[in-house]
């Protein structure tokens, strides 16, 4: 079994391959993505921010422990770059409403 896991048929990956989503239980998706040596985080909205690898893993941590009712999924970048985004998180043309939170869809407490 650790032989099928390593050698010529894994293929090297790295944190820059790969795009984290984190949704909200009220419909909010944050993507965070590495490039080069900075990470960033899209809000919903399609606000870009720098991010350190400690605010990226303090986000990511409690929503895997099942602390915070977030759901947490994972794409190659090539995936989130044919959704019309570039390689910064920021939506490009129509992706930016499939992006964005509709404001009528979010239950309000009362």
């Amino acid at each position: 079994m650790q032989q099928a896991l390593t050698g010529s048929a894994m293929k090297s990956t790295k944190n820059t391959d790969y795009v984290i989503y984190m949704s909200t239980n009220r419909g909010s998706t944050y993507a965070y993505l590495k490039e080069h040596d900075s990470w960033t985080q899209t809000a919903p909205t399609g606000v870009v921010r720098k991010a350190t690898a400690e605010q990226v893993l303090n986000h990511l941590l409690p929503a895997l422990s099942g602390d915070h009712p977030m759901s947490v999924k994972v794409e190659r970048k090539s995936l989130y770059k044919a959704a019309g985004r570039d390689t910064e998180g920021t939506p490009k043309g129509p992706a930016r409403a499939l992006h964005t939170m509709d404001e009528a869809s979010v239950p309000r407490e009362t």
